[in-house]
Order: C-alpha cells, then sequence, then structure tokens
C-alpha cells in the first residue's frame, strides 16, 4: 500500500492526536480536504475509526519515531 506525502503528514498528526482543525491548520489545507485524507487512510489501512487507523499504521510500521 502507498500513502501519499499529504496523507502521511496527516497520519503523523493524528497519531499526536490533534483534531481536524488542527491537522488542517497545520498542512496548510481546508477541513474537509482533511477528511478525504482520513477516509482515504481508513480505506487503505482497512480501519474503522482514527484510533484504528494510527494503531494499524503503527503495526505495519509506517509512524516510526512518532509518539
Amino acid at each position: 500500500m502507498v500513502l501519499t506525502p499529504k496523507e502521511r503528514e496527516v497520519l503523523e498528526l493524528l497519531a499526536r492526536n490533534l483534531s481536524n482543525k488542527e491537522v488542517a491548520q497545520a498542512t496548510g489545507v481546508g477541513e474537509e480536504t482533511v477528511k478525504w485524507h482520513l477516509k482515504n487512510l481508513f480505506g487503505k489501512l482497512d480501519a474503522a475509526n482514527r484510533k484504528h487507523v494510527v494503531r494499524r499504521a503503527q503495526l505495519l510500521g509506517l509512524l516510526e519515531g512518532v509518539e
């Protein structure tokens, strides 16, 4: 599975427990764009919610060094 650079960025910010609004501000995109990236991440990582997507990414080694 291949994540786009923006999806990786959103994923790393999710792992830091940022809200959609905070992720949008940090990445310079709108909240709707963040929701789009989240939808894509949920699909690519076969996850049902934010916690699950972070957990799956950790298990797959996609969040090394992110706490």
